[in-house]
């Protein structure tokens, strides 16, 4: 069998470069084919992660508002717990010395007045004594306690034997009292 080459050379030309023109065709046919694939993928991949981040951006949202109002109400009780505390801290618990005062009193000695200056730190003791004895033993219990300080008994209530009318002048520790 032989093969008769029958075209001419400048037609074996124009079939080579419409040849070599459609493969470039087809190769870029290819190229745009698959760039266009990968571009939907990346715009579809995009689209899911901005609406990703539009939904954390909204749980954090209202995370972050649900702590601002738990902070605002931490906050709040903090100042409310230091507000008792500073009431707490000026408080003096009373009963105490008035317990003691009682557990002073006899039959010899009568406490009928007691004046009280918190500020000053200050308490003034009125009452009655049937003998001077039983004052001097009200005085030394006072000066052993650990309520007071700087008691002051006048000299004219020691110098009467009995029925003594007295004022004791005394300065008190209030943490004792508590």
């Amino acid at each position: 069998m032989i093969n008769l080459n029958i075209i001419s050379q400048e037609l074996k030309k124009e079939i080579n470069t419409k040849t070599i023109y459609l493969s470039y065709k087809n190769l870029l046919a290819i190229i745009f084919i698959t760039l266009i694939l990968y571009t939907s993928a990346y715009l579809i991949c995009l689209l899911v992660l901005q609406i990703h981040f539009v939904e954390t951006v909204k749980d954090t949202t209202l995370i972050t508002r649900g702590s601002e109002n738990y902070s605002a109400q931490v906050r709040q009780l903090n100042s409310t717990i230091t507000n008792i505390e500073n009431i707490q801290s000026e408080y003096i618990n009373w009963s105490y010395l008035l317990e003691f005062l009682h557990q002073l009193s006899s039959e010899d000695v009568n406490i009928s007045s007691i004046s009280v200056n918190k500020e000053k730190k200050e308490i003034i003791l009125r009452g009655m004594a049937m003998t001077r004895d039983g004052l001097l033993q009200l005085k030394e219990k006072l000066e052993e306690s650990n309520y007071f300080t700087e008691i002051n008994l006048p000299i004219k209530n020691l110098l009467e034997k009995e029925n003594i009318s007295f004022d004791i002048n005394s300065s008190f520790k209030t943490y004792e009292f508590k």
